[in-house]
């Protein structure tokens, strides 16, 4: 539900912006003899009401911050519609760049680097069975390293990377639970 408000929102301040906009460039339009920046400005705006008429996305984005800070240039927008519009397209901002924001925060391919916990990790799980439930958390964490192994150039084969990350994850495992038998 709060997801749809915040859509319905976000559409009403674009549906704001492209009145707001249309209505500027009826002021500018109006005078017969057009300066080179005034003709500047109308592009301007024509390219965030084209912008913002299509679906949001990175590139219309930025296109549209550029061509606010072009029509800002010629001081025919208040304070107040400045502030509106800048708003209304970090509003914008956040809705296109929210779902590449959650995938980096979920991303657990740091643990590659840090995999010398893994055997400390493990004992611990064994010796504490409380924390056991955790466990399936880590080896998930763990196959996120996968899209690292695959990136990286220095071995051969993909298969031989997974392979002895496997091997080693699996040896890190075996050997923390061994002794505990």
């Amino acid at each position: 539900k709060q997801w749809y408000q915040r859509r319905v929102a976000i559409t009403a301040g674009t549906l704001k912006v492209l009145n707001s906009m249309e209505n500027l460039k009826r002021k500018l339009t109006q005078d017969k003899k057009y300066s080179y920046s005034s003709l500047d400005i109308i592009a301007a705006m024509n390219l965030i009401q084209n912008c913002m008429n299509g679906c949001c996305s990175v590139p219309r984005n930025v296109i549209c911050q550029i061509a606010l800070e072009i029509a800002q240039q010629g001081k025919t927008m208040s304070n107040d519609d400045q502030l509106m519009f800048s708003n209304i397209l970090q509003k914008i901002q956040i809705v296109t760049n929210f779902q590449e924001k959650v995938r980096q925060a979920c991303d657990t391919s740091f643990i590659y680097w840090h995999r010398s916990i893994c055997p400390v990790y493990f004992s611990y799980v064994f010796t504490n069975p409380t924390h056991a439930t955790n466990l399936q958390y880590f080896v998930a964490s763990l196959s996120a390293c996968r899209t690292l192994l695959l990136a990286m150039r220095h071995m051969n084969k993909d298969t031989d990377k997974l392979k002895v990350f496997k091997k080693e994850k699996s040896t890190d495992c075996d050997s923390a639970l061994i002794p505990l038998l």
